[in-house]
């Protein structure tokens, strides 16, 4: 007699998939909750939370033309933390940080379960095994930069909160395209049917990844130029390779000849083309541990591979698909490296380094080095052996106590700290709201000489804006904002 009816047996497989992706999502909400929180803090996670895209469309002209992802999915956190999440926490700069944590952790769970099924189906590892691969190819992200005594980089830290939805998220975004359009072995003859959900489901996906960053739809992009280059004999099957990059240049036109692409540098010569691209080799030149770490991983497995690959005296399918993959991922890295330096140049050269930018290129050397590792286990299933040891000792640097990681604020200020600067300007608005005042002076801290930097002068409209559109005041109120030293004095800041 059978123990469960057929639809309530849940495949093992699959259960372990779930189980080990599930925990990666929790550890990265307690991570960006917990750990190094995302908070409300400077003048654009303002105005970010509180703008939002008049249509969620490229727009011509606009002063960020194509930026639908970031400008659509930031402005959706601040109902969702004031209606859904402020009445279980009480709070509504903590219910921001819960919300956006919640996004990214999703992002970066599809990105680790999509990595997981490309080591499984396209490698043919089992499940524990390629489990461990994604475990140390996550790990790397927070372990590459990691140096002495100094608060150490990691992928996803960047300068505040609205950086993760501007950058962070849409290279998550575009690094998962390129994993599933591996994983599901999608062609350049691919022909969509717009009655499958399927179809329209990709169709939305790359819709936002096309119009999220032009520093991060490149991640993607590099990858279908590449597929058109292999498949240049046969250029005129690749229609559905074909349209994306014709979407791609349309969405180049429309960030090229937006507002804030005509703030920039104009022209090759003014470029610091030479000057952006030693600043991103100053980024491997330097001398931490977990650059020297990911370095003798790529090695040690680049050379087993090479030596299992030459070995092998008949090549299957395995050995003809890890090849050209290889080759595929040189080539992308080399193509991200140049487009991303003149990209950066244009925009003055001081994007190259962030690690938010950076991310594309690691995805490409993290995939190449596991790849690697991939098909060395799947050729030498004896070498498995020490893979809990090399997790193991890759996971005990990564949580290094005595190596801690930068907070995602301006300036690191403690993440505690800019919470409670946020509560205190919305407890100042609240004050002023209850006792009737149609105008407000909002004591923010003292900043730099230009605008007051991190709390500009032109704040106030967006604090008004943000507050009443979430029901936390009656009326919208004009704000008129003031630096006040005192209060960096009151919240332990560092004076400019």
């Amino acid at each position: 007699m059978e123990r469960w009816p057929e639809f309530m047996r849940v495949d093992k497989k699959f259960a372990g998939e779930l189980v080990f992706i599930a925990l990666i999502f929790l550890v990265m909400m307690v991570f960006f909750v917990e750990v190094h929180p995302i908070v409300l803090f400077d003048s654009d996670d303002w105005i970010g939370l509180s703008k939002q895209r008049n249509i969620a469309f490229p727009k011509w002209h606009d002063h960020n033309p194509i930026k639908v992802l970031p400008e659509s999915l930031m402005p959706l956190a601040a109902p969702l933390a004031a209606y859904f999440a402020a009445p279980f926490l009480g709070d509504f700069v903590s219910s921001i940080t819960w919300v956006s944590a919640f996004f990214l952790s999703c992002f970066i769970a599809a990105y680790a379960y999509l990595f997981l099924k490309v080591m499984e189906r396209n490698f043919g590892l089992e499940v524990w095994s390629a489990c461990a691969l994604t475990f140390l190819f996550l790990c790397f992200h927070f372990l590459i930069f990691r140096q002495g005594r100094f608060d150490s980089a990691y992928l996803f830290a960047t300068p505040n909160l609205t950086n993760y939805y501007h950058y962070t998220i849409p290279a998550l975004l575009n690094a998962s395209l390129v994993l599933f359009f591996l994983y599901r072995r999608i062609p350049g003859n691919r022909r969509l049917d717009g009655s499958q959900w399927k179809d329209a489901l990709l169709v939305f996906a790359l819709f936002l990844a096309l119009c999220s960053s032009v520093l991060h739809n490149i991640i993607f992009m590099v990858y279908i130029l590449v597929e058109l280059l292999w498949h240049i004999r046969s250029w005129r099957e690749q229609g559905f390779y074909w349209k994306l990059l014709a979407a791609w240049c349309v969405v180049l036109l429309f960030e090229g000849l937006g507002g804030r692409a005509g703030q920039m540098s104009e022209g090759m010569s003014g470029m610091p083309v030479m000057e952006t691209f030693l600043s991103l080799a100053h980024v491997f030149l330097q001398k931490n541990t977990g650059l020297f770490i990911g370095l003798a991983f790529l090695v040690i497995f680049l050379a087993g591979s090479f030596f299992i690959y030459r070995g092998r005296k008949e090549k299957d399918a395995l050995d003809v698909f890890y090849q050209e993959l290889q080759q595929k991922l040189f080539l992308c890295a080399a193509i991200w490296v140049i487009y991303e330096v003149l990209v950066c140049a244009k925009a003055g050269g001081s994007y190259i380094d962030w690690p938010d930018v950076l991310i594309g290129l690691f995805f490409y050397l993290f995939f190449l080095t596991f790849s690697a590792a991939a098909y060395v286990f799947r050729r030498k299933p004896g070498a498995l052996a020490v893979l809990p040891i090399l997790s193991f000792i890759v996971f005990c640097r990564t949580i290094n106590a005595q190596q801690s990681l930068v907070e995602s604020t301006v300036d690191r200020v403690p993440p505690a700290i800019c919470a409670r600067i946020s509560r205190d300007i919305i407890a100042q608005v609240q004050a002023a709201e209850a006792s009737g005042a149609r105008k407000m002076v909002l004591r923010v801290p003292k900043g730099n000489d230009v605008d007051n930097w991190p709390h500009t002068l032109y704040m106030g409209e967006a604090v008004s804006r943000l507050l009443y559109g979430q029901g936390l005041i009656p009326y919208p109120i004009e704000i008129t904002v003031v630096p006040d030293p005192e209060m960096n004095e009151e919240y332990g800041m560092r004076k400019p």
